[in-house]
């Protein structure tokens, strides 16, 4: 194998990590550099950084001010976050991570801006326990209504609660399509079984529509057609001919199955996070492809090792069975929406799925 996986200066972790906070602003100064011996960088200095990172020699410095939420037994309370990265590389840059903010009222709340999603399972994870929804990409602008985490039903207070979103983001990134809009939503289920254990279950959707083609012109756009984006139903005669009978957008989505056990000293979670992009997918015809977690959690803060993950990623099967009449499935890719399921050439999926390269013009093909 080449020197340079095994040769190659690292200065990846912070240098420079500076904090303030008073009772209400906060902030934070950070630098970062990474150098390597070949002209991109090892694999995990790049992924799930949330795009902020290139891949190639660098030197960083971010900056935030940021107000989180006060305690949740208030009424009404508001959130924000200014982000921004300046970086020196191949390509020198200056990005803004995240713009947002937030409003939370009881148990809901509304986020404007792009917001980066919270990390989960202690960021152990290749793609943050969703196939679809990882941490590899920057956060798109947009609005976003959502349950503040699972939040109880009246009628089932001691066994059911739910978790939501509805929300609309815009792709102002360079892309094929220009000016794509994404819907998303979900909606997961817990069920607490026994004072130990309990299990969730849901569904992750999300649909690119709208934009203008260079290949297929202004793709439709209207209301009429984003009630049909919501529902996932056939695009009709303004629709491309292969929208027209099947469901109008790009779709991309996943389930999700999961089992939590936990005691005062130690707590098992396993999850399934399954990918669907057509009716094969929908009917888990590829029930084999998904990301496979089992989480332990030692509960130990100041030990050594406080937390352990085992993962694995199955993508072989892609509904390539005969029986299936929609084929075989292409995960992050479509023939119209031709950049796939990337933001600022970056997947915004599990970061296995590497984008082709930029072309001339700074687009990805997918």
């Amino acid at each position: 194998m080449k020197k340079c996986i095994f040769l190659f200066l690292l200065c990846f972790i912070s240098v420079c990590s500076l904090k303030s906070q008073s009772k209400d602003l906060q902030y934070a100064i950070k630098t970062s550099a990474g150098l390597s011996s070949d002209t991109t960088l090892p694999f995990w200095l790049v992924a799930n950084q949330f795009g902020s990172v290139p891949d190639s020699d660098y030197g960083l410095l971010n900056t935030s001010i940021f107000k989180d939420y006060d305690t949740p037994e208030t009424l009404f309370d508001i959130s924000y976050k200014v982000s921004a990265t300046g970086f020196i590389a191949q390509e020198n840059k200056l990005l803004v991570n995240e713009l947002y903010l937030g409003v939370r009222f009881k148990n809901i709340i509304l986020d404007l801006g792009a917001k980066n999603d919270a990390i989960a399972w202690h960021n152990l994870s290749s793609s943050n326990g969703s196939i679809i929804k990882s941490i590899n990409a920057r956060a798109m602008p947009g609005i976003n209504i959502k349950t503040n985490n699972f939040i109880t039903l009246p009628f089932a207070t001691s066994w059911l609660e739910v978790n939501a979103n509805f929300a609309h983001y815009f792709m102002d990134d360079t892309r094929f399509v220009d000016n794509t809009n994404v819907h998303h939503k979900s909606l997961y289920i817990k069920s607490r079984l026994s004072p130990t254990f309990e299990i969730i279950a849901g569904l992750d959707h999300y649909a690119q529509w709208g934009g203008t083609s260079p290949q297929y012109g202004a793709q439709p756009s209207s209301i009429k057609d984003y009630i049909k984006v919501v529902f996932g139903a056939e695009g009709g005669d303004s629709a491309t001919q292969n929208d027209q009978f099947n469901a109008l957008g790009n779709h991309v989505g996943a389930y999700l199955l999961q089992f939590n056990y936990n005691k005062e000293n130690i707590g098992f979670n396993f999850y399934y996070s399954h990918p669907f992009e057509d009716t094969s997918g929908r009917e888990m015809t590829n029930w084999q492809d998904g990301l496979y977690g089992l989480f332990v959690d030692f509960k130990k803060n100041k030990s050594l090792v406080n937390s352990v993950l085992l993962e694995f990623t199955h993508t072989k099967n892609m509904s390539n069975d005969p029986v299936s009449i929609s084929g075989p499935d292409n995960y992050f890719n479509n023939s119209i929406y031709k950049s796939g399921w990337t933001y600022h050439g970056n997947t915004i999926g599990s970061p296995y799925f590497t984008p082709k390269p930029l072309d001339d013009n700074g687009i990805t093909s997918g």
